[in-house]
């Protein structure tokens, strides 16, 4: 993981578990999941969405 891009202040990701924290009925992230995608390509293959 070199030069991961800072994630969007809606989300939380803890990188050792791969776990996400994420409501995707938050506004920012409905009106533009494409900050959160790109993210979290470059931060884990695979993780768990902790609300899901």
């Amino acid at each position: 993981m070199t030069d991961l891009m800072p994630p969007p202040a809606y989300l939380a990701f803890d990188p050792a578990g791969r776990r996400l924290r994420l409501d995707p009925h938050e506004p920012a992230f409905f009106l533009n999941p494409y900050d959160a995608y790109a993210f979290l390509q470059g931060a884990a293959d695979a993780f768990f969405w902790e609300d899901y």
